[in-house]
């Protein structure tokens, strides 16, 4: 059995604070908090989100691409994730409000639409 690990504040004396602090981005450690009824989630405030539950990060070292991801919201609403498909091909043109594919879950479907 493993034990769970555990931290102190006297634990942080081995590693002081300007021994890591430079390989921190400090961005991604703020969160935006959400609760709508009984559901919580922190959501990185680094990341941009759509109306729809969907949050884009930009990709580190390529201009102008975005990693694209469901909220744990939508996650939620979907249930297991059955099928995705994707009407476009890597690469084309996409335009906001455009419908570029379709996820469906186990509970619901959705349209996927360029933001």
């Amino acid at each position: 059995m493993v034990a769970p690990f555990s931290c102190s504040a006297a634990d942080h004396s081995i590693f002081p604070r300007s021994a890591y602090a430079a390989f921190i981005d400090r961005s991604i450690l703020d969160f935006i908090k959400y609760k709508h009824a009984r559901f919580r989630a922190r959501f990185p405030a680094h990341y941009r989100y759509s109306p729809s539950h969907y949050w884009m990060s930009p990709v580190e070292g390529a201009d102008g691409h975005w990693r694209v991801g469901f909220t744990k919201f939508a996650t939620r609403m979907l249930g297991e994730l059955v099928e995705a498909e994707f009407k476009l091909a890597q690469g084309d043109p996409v335009r906001p409000g455009q419908e570029i594919g379709v996820v469906e879950g186990f509970k619901a479907a959705s349209d996927v639409y360029c933001v």
